[in-house]
């Protein structure tokens, strides 16, 4: 199975499906790590963290 594949079609569910994969992008774009674990039928539980020292911020700040 592919991680952050939609198993479910399109009419079920609202939306484009692509929000953890926008999410698992940003984190890792900061230095961070996303990770999810699951079972068939039972769900998913969805992970992330960044290092400790990482610098605070935004894109605006000079």
């Amino acid at each position: 199975m592919t991680f952050l594949k939609r198993l479910n079609v399109y009419h079920e569910f609202e939306g484009t499906g692509i929000g953890l994969a926008i999410v698992k992008q940003v984190v890792e774009l900061h230095g961070g790590r996303f990770w999810g674990e699951g079972q068939e039928g039972k769900g998913a539980t969805f992970y992330f963290s960044f290092p400790k020292n990482a610098q605070g911020g935004t894109a605006y700040d000079s």
